[in-house]
């Protein structure tokens, strides 16, 4: 009788061990699944900032033309930056499955998107490349695409 009692807790030892493991490994997937996400978060914070930094160098200057290159996380398919009355965010982020927007200061937006409502520029393995132009006497800054 004492040995089936002790082959008893042996067994529930055993599956209490496994249920800890599964519970062990659910939260270090979550967490790494957390901790990725906050990485693209920090990355597209970052491509903004430094895009931002260039428009407001080139918008000092009284003339300057300049190719740039930005990282950004790979499932960003485009940039494109609108022109909508109501909207003040004239850059908008386009993913797989959602978009960000953001305003951008300093950008002569009408003669961006000229007669169409957006202009896009397409993700090339994980990079946004677009030339920055601010003409002689221009007060606002200008992106074409990088040729």
């Amino acid at each position: 009788m004492m040995s089936k009692r002790g082959q008893m807790k042996l067994s529930f030892g055993m599956i209490f061990s496994i249920f800890l493991v599964i519970i062990f490994i659910a939260f270090a997937v979550y967490g790494i699944g957390k901790f990725l996400g906050f990485q693209k978060s920090v990355e597209i914070e970052k491509f903004v900032a430094d895009l931002r930094s260039d428009i407001e160098k080139v918008w000092k200057g009284s003339s300057s033309s300049v190719n740039v290159e930005y990282d950004v996380p790979p499932d960003v398919l485009r940039v494109c930056f609108e022109n909508e009355e109501g909207i003040e965010e004239n850059m908008v982020i386009r993913y797989e499955k959602k978009i960000d927007r953001f305003e951008l200061d300093y950008l002569d937006i009408e003669k961006i998107t000229g007669d169409e409502n957006s202009f896009c520029i397409e993700s090339e393995n994980s990079k946004i490349k677009m030339h920055l132009q601010k003409d002689f006497g221009e007060s606002k800054v200008t992106i074409l695409r990088q040729s």
